[in-house]
């Protein structure tokens, strides 16, 4: 074996390692990180619209929140009472409900 054959093999290797195991790690770090800013949006944007809308109006709270994470790229699906979204703003609501 040469030189050149070694570099492609511990390269082939390497990648591989970097592929089985770095790679994940970023993922995980960065979906950690997406789902704490997804929260303080939700949280934010729950804020806004009582602030808005005032005491009442739940379905035009709602459907400003959504839309609000929508326009951030940040999809609900709901008809999906287990939705994370959902619940994060289900969550922010109990937590105003807290503050009053």
């Amino acid at each position: 074996m040469d030189f050149i054959t070694i570099a492609y093999i511990v390269a082939a290797a390497s990648s591989v390692l970097i592929a089985l195991l770095v790679i994940p790690c970023v993922r995980a770090a960065l979906t950690a990180q997406r789902r704490a800013r997804t929260a303080e949006l939700a949280r934010v944007y729950v804020l806004a619209a009582e602030q808005i809308y005032g005491s009442g109006h739940g379905k035009d709270k709602y459907d400003y929140v959504t839309r609000a994470l929508a326009a951030r790229g940040i999809k609900i699906n709901r008809s999906d009472d287990t939705d994370e979204i959902r619940a994060l703003i289900e969550s922010g609501v109990r937590e105003l409900k807290y503050m009053e």
